[in-house]
This record gives structure tokens, sequence and C-alpha cells, in this order.
């Protein structure tokens, strides 16, 4: 049967529909593994996710007057039953798009395999539509996302592709209709113009001006003066396909590798601030690297994301009369989207300040006022000497009486140097 969509190929029916069958096992596997191991995350995460404004911060009301003034103290809230979370968790995917997304998947393949069969309609086809279930994988997110970021660019530089064409078109209708009907339809403006916006899109005018082969001349003129119409015709054909394909594919295509250029840059950016600096208090691996135990002991250990992430997911699940001040403090800052519960420059092996940028220059300004003080005792040994040669009988305690005040009293009041 030619109309059959297998062309009457044996076997072909049994191999789709054994192929129909997978596909359906793997979708029933597929929508399951969603709605027990990510819809019940989805729904918590929705509620916790922090304010679009960074300025919020956890605001107190203000002290009362009078301490009569006082509201109740409210009892403290019933712990939420397990009931209730299952009620709240389905209540949260109904209106997640999400959760209905897979609802439709499982729906179109249970329909690949159970639809009728008959003249000119086959369920099989229906899993073309699946294919979009790319979009969401991450290839597929990666060229979305570039498309979501350049569409503004897109769609201006689109408007400029339209008005060009319509201006080259009409142009072409006000002073060339006439030849142009001679090899297609060009009876009225609208007709016209249709035809012109039509062969513009393909960026070639050619096949507005020309014949079935987009020929506009039978012969190319010998003079300048030959064929003067057909010459005019020609040299709009040349301009706008040198602005279509040289200068307007040009700007399209520059505008699509400059999205994907800036999501790789954005990539790049996170993976190397990832690599170079604690996640949690931000401190670089060069600083992290000379105290402790090095950078990636400190991100596994000391300041590991998965133990915040566990601290959350802790506060979720702790009623507000159970929580200590500590987590009540960092349960309202995550309410309010503010981020002070975070170590910031912070951590046990670290006091929280940045090295002294100076401190080349403070060892070396130490290491003047030793080398002074040395040559000033050698100075002061080597008169003591000479006094010793030129009179022997000079008693040696009083030597240290030739001694400047300044010295003394110098050498008396340096802890540096009684240090040393």
């Amino acid at each position: 049967d030619k109309n059959h969509p297998f062309d009457g190929y044996t076997g072909t029916y049994t191999v789709v529909m054994v192929l129909s069958i997978c596909h359906f096992l793997s979708s029933i596997v597929f929508v399951a593994v969603f709605f027990v191991m990510e819809a019940p995350l989805l729904s918590k995460l929705d509620k916790t996710v922090f304010a679009s404004d960074p300025s919020l911060g956890v605001t107190l009301p203000a002290a009362p007057p009078t301490i009569e003034t006082l509201p109740a103290v409210p009892p403290p809230p019933k712990p939420a039953s397990v009931e209730d979370e299952i009620s709240q968790q389905l209540s949260d995917m109904v209106f997640s798009p999400l959760c209905w997304y897979y609802v439709c998947y499982l729906a179109v393949s249970v329909y690949c395999v159970t639809g009728p069969t008959h003249d000119k309609h086959y369920p099989w086809f229906w899993y073309g539509l699946l294919m979009l279930h790319y979009l969401l994988r991450p290839a597929g997110k990666v060229v979305l996302q570039s498309i979501i970021q350049g569409g503004p660019g897109l769609f201006k530089t689109g408007k400029l592709g339209v008005v060009m064409v319509l201006f080259f078109t009409m142009l072409c209708f006000v002073y060339f209709s006439t030849e142009i009907a001679a090899n297609n339809d060009c009876s009225t403006a609208y007709q016209c113009i249709m035809m012109g916006f039509d062969a513009g899109i393909y960026g070639d005018l050619r096949s507005m001006h020309g014949d079935d082969h987009d020929n506009i001349f039978s012969s190319f003129p010998l003079k300048i003066s030959d064929q003067s119409t057909a010459q005019g015709q020609w040299w709009v054909s040349l301009f706008f396909f040198v602005f279509w394909d040289y200068i307007f594919n040009g700007i399209i295509q520059g505008q699509i590798v400059d999205a994907f250029s800036e999501l790789r840059g954005a990539v790049d950016e996170k993976n190397e601030d990832y690599n170079q600096r604690c996640l949690v208090c931000s401190l670089d691996r060069f600083t992290l690297d000379k105290v402790g135990d090095g950078f990636t002991a400190h991100q596994e250990g000391k300041h590991s994301p998965w133990n915040y992430l566990l601290l959350m997911h802790t506060l979720r699940a702790t009623a507000p009369h159970e929580m200590t001040g500590t987590q009540t403090y960092v349960q309202r800052q995550l309410e309010a989207g503010a981020d002070g519960f975070f170590p910031v420059t912070m951590c046990c092996d670290y006091n929280g300040t940045a090295p002294d940028e100076h401190i080349g220059e403070l060892l070396q300004e130490h290491m003047d006022r030793l080398e002074a003080k040395i040559d000033s005792k050698l100075e002061s040994f080597e008169r003591i000497l000479l006094q010793f040669a030129s009179d022997p009988s000079q008693p040696s305690g009083g030597a240290h009486q030739d001694l400047p005040d300044s010295e003394t009293s110098s050498e008396s009041n340096d802890p540096v140097s009684h240090n040393q």
C-alpha cells in the first residue's frame, strides 16, 4: 500500500510497536522518578527562595513605650503532622507548571501506544512532540538560554530586516512593476510586494525580477546605455544581496555568537570563583593555603557547602518553638532574604582580617632599626677599646658611662632589644 506510512515494509509495524511499548515503560519510570524525588523538593524550594530585593533584612518591631502595652505571648504553634505536609506538597504540585508538563509527557506517551490507527492518522508520529524534551536537557538549556539572552537584539535586528525588505520591494514596484510583470505576477501593489517579500526573506531579489532561472538579462548589455531598465533591476538586486548576505546575516550571527560567549563566560567565571574562593566565607585560595590545612581541606571540612545546605533543611523541618536562639536568627535571615549569618571573610584558622599589604615594608623598617643599633654598639665598643689601649689603668666599668644618653635610653625603652 503506497499510502501506508511504512510503504508496506514487512515487520516494520511490529518493530514500531515494540519500540513504542519500551518508550511507554521508560516514560512511566521517568515520570515516577520526578514525582518521587524532585517534585517534593521543588515545592519546598519555592517557599524558601530568597527575596529579589537585596536590601531586605531582618526588621524587628519597635520597643513599646510602656510594659503595659506589650501584647500577650502567643502559644507555640502546633507542629505540622505528616498528613498536613503531604497535603501541602500535593497542593503545591497541582499549581506547578513543571509537574503538569510531566503529566502531559506521560499522556502523549500513552496515546502513542494506545491511540487509534486509521487512514492518515498514525499516533506514533506524536513522538516528535516528545523530542521537545531536549530543551530541558543541559545541552538544550544552553541553546535555549542563548536564544533568550540574545532575543532582544535579534528582535531589533529582525525589525531592521523587515524594514529593508519592504523598502526594496516597494522601490521595485514603483519603478519596475512593468518589467516584473513580464516574468512574474505583479498586477497589484499587494501581490507584487508580497512576492518581493517572499524573495527578500531568502536574500535574493532576482527571483522577483528574473525569469524562471532567476536571470535578469537574457544576455549582458554591450554598452552602458543598453537595457538601462534591466541594469537598474540588476543593481537593486545586487545592493540588496550585499546588504542581506554580508551585513544583515553577519549581524545575526554575531549576536548569536556573543550570546554563547556571554553564557560561556558566566560559566567560566563561576567555575573560577568556585576553584579560587571559598563558597561560604569568600576567602581566596592563596590566603587559606597559608593557614590551617589548606584550601581544599577548608572547603571540604570547616566550610563545606553541604553542611550549610543541611542546616537549612534542618531549619525547615524544625518547629519554631523548638529552635535555639541561633537557629531562630538564621531562620529569620533566610525568610528575609538576608545573608548576615554567613561568616564572610572569617573562619577558625583565620582572624577575618586581610593580610597586611605592607608587611614587607614593616619588616624592612624593623631590620633597619636593628642594623642602626648594631652599628651604634660597634662604635661604642671601638671607643672603649681605644680608651683602654691609651689608659689601661682606667676601670672598664666606666666605659658604659661614655655611651650617649640617647643610646642608653633607647636601649632601656626598646622592648625589641630587651627581647633579643
